[in-house]
């Protein structure tokens, strides 16, 4: 659903104020607190915050109107929720803010059929658990949604596309059991992130330009049925990837990737000099049936073990299917008796590093030093004899 509008002529000044119950279209001012269903009768134009949802339940229709922001200053946001519960923002347009909608400790927050173009970031939210967002319209922002601490969340049927200068991100960090499903980006894609998900799920997604899917330290989960392919819509986008790390017991299968990286497994596993191996890895993952076409590496497994990779179709991958083990990580004791002690402090267990002497000027000249009365100090000890001119004559055979 494309939003689009003129801005008006004049300058809604911001306002704060509540609003009764009710769903019939009225006019609210920017500012405005909505204690209340509210259906909008016009667009907003805010030279600050949008609107604010300060009471549990609360429907924000805006009826196909557009919320704009002017200055798109840190910290302003089209539509803010802080504390409120299961609260529904539909048929919105946001552009023009700082951040779109932010909202914080908003349980069961829904976003549905909204244009959210233009903004710094898109939906920010934290502490968001069991929200909704729906059919709806990311363009042009850096980050599109930004979810922290906010498990089972639902992100279904959303198109995006990036911004000019690249970024198109959707980042979830520990937020357990996410689905991200039928989303589309066929203007820059999306860089999925899972940082810390586990039990999560991304599955029948199509991407285009700066397409990837990235899971860090999130086990058990599907990554199933996604079309991944690197265009050239955005700047320095790797596109074509799926990634784990440091992410066990997770299905890969069915996706189509196209002209980026591969698919990536890393795990953060070092031998140790005792035996044994660091925590970490990733370990127990299924590759299977997927398309890997024109890719830098295939499939590249880096310090993962217990994998299994079959029935995958790899077409003009330039490594094929490469395994490899990190570089055991160097060890040295460093015994008290490994140095000489003139390298230690009287009673210092672990030897100093040797630093190199800085010698003060006074020192390479005994004649300019000075006695605590103030008066020079002999020449004594003096390891250059004078010389009539007043330069100093350096000894024969370099000698200082």
């Amino acid at each position: 659903m494309a939003i689009v509008r003129t801005l008006p002529t004049t300058l809604v000044l911001a306002l704060t104020l509540v609003l009764p119950v009710g769903s019939t279209p009225v006019q609210v001012s920017c500012g405005a607190v909505l204690t209340g269903d509210t259906t909008l009768n016009q667009d907003l134009t805010c030279a600050a915050d949008g609107l604010w949802i300060g009471a549990d339940g609360v429907t924000l229709d805006c009826a196909g109107h557009t919320i704009f922001g002017v200055s798109g200053a840190f910290g302003t946001a089209g539509v803010h929720v802080s504390g409120a519960s299961d609260v529904t923002i539909a048929r919105c347009g946001v552009t023009g803010f700082r951040t779109a909608v932010l909202a914080e400790n908003a349980r069961g927050l829904q976003i549905t059929e909204t244009a959210i173009l233009d903004n710094g970031s898109g939906i920010f939210c934290t502490g968001c658990p069991g929200a909704n967002i729906q059919g709806n319209q990311l363009h042009r922002q850096f980050t599109q949604m930004n979810f922290t601490e906010s498990p089972d969340t639902r992100i279904l049927s959303n198109k995006f596309s990036a911004h000019p200068r690249g970024g198109s991100g959707v980042i979830l960090r520990y937020s357990p059991r996410t689905s991200i499903l039928h989303n589309s980006g066929p203007h820059g894609g999306a860089q999925i992130l899972l940082d810390r998900c586990e039990d999560s799920n991304v599955e029948d997604n199509t991407f285009s330009g700066s397409a990837t899917v990235w899971l860090i330290g999130s086990d058990r989960c599907l990554v199933t049925r996604n079309v991944l392919v690197r265009g050239t819509a955005t700047l320095g986008s790797a596109g074509g990837l799926v990634g784990l790390t440091g992410t066990n017991d997770t299905l890969v299968a069915g996706n189509v990737l196209e002209g980026g990286l591969g698919i990536l497994l890393i795990g953060d596993r070092l031998d140790l000099p005792a035996g044994g191996t660091t925590t970490g890895g990733a370990d127990r993952n299924v590759i299977e049936n997927n398309l890997i076409r024109d890719s830098d590496f295939g499939v590249l497994l880096f310090g993962a073990s217990n994998n299994r990779v079959a029935r995958n179709t790899l077409l003009s991958a330039s490594n094929g299917i490469t395994i490899a083990r990190p570089r055991a990580r160097q060890w040295r004791s460093r015994r008290r008796s490994d140095r000489p002690s003139h390298h230690r402090r009287p009673g210092q267990e672990e030897p100093l590093l040797e630093q190199p002497r800085r010698r003060h000027l006074c020192s390479r000249y005994p004649s300019r030093q000075r006695s605590d009365a103030g008066e020079r100090q002999p020449l004594q000890g003096r390891r250059h004899a004078p010389h009539p001119s007043g330069l100093v004559r350096p000894r024969a055979g370099g000698g200082r």
